[in-house]
């Protein structure tokens, strides 16, 4: 993650000056096992505080794969398997905060 965050400032400084990261989404998660739940609370408590993890966790699960495989979009393959309810769930989540900024944008301005 501090790699990440090393390229993403190198990124800014010499080709775009504009770029934001909105957020963290994790992926291919298995919050069952003490090892998702560990690196979760890490995240978290390691950088929170200096950017969004969304609340979105996209699990693990045998039909994103085997969509890939036979070249199908998980929605596509399957739209009721857990990874592609969680996709649904984040993109809500994403949906919400962007309406609350716009909401909080238009307050400033009046």
């Amino acid at each position: 993650m501090t790699q990440l965050i090393q390229t993403i400032n190198k990124v800014r400084k010499r080709i775009n000056p504009n770029l934001k990261i909105d957020g963290v989404l994790i992926t291919l998660a298995d919050m069952q096992t003490k090892v998702g739940k560990t690196t979760l609370q890490t995240l978290q408590n390691t950088y929170g505080s200096k950017i969004r993890i969304y609340d979105t966790i996209i699990p693990q699960g045998i039909k994103a794969v085997e969509g890939t495989m036979a070249g199908q979009s998980l929605f596509t393959y399957d739209k009721n398997s857990k990874p592609a309810i969680a996709y649904q769930n984040f993109c809500k989540e994403v949906l919400k905060i962007e309406k609350q900024r716009t909401r909080n944008e238009a307050s400033y301005t009046r």
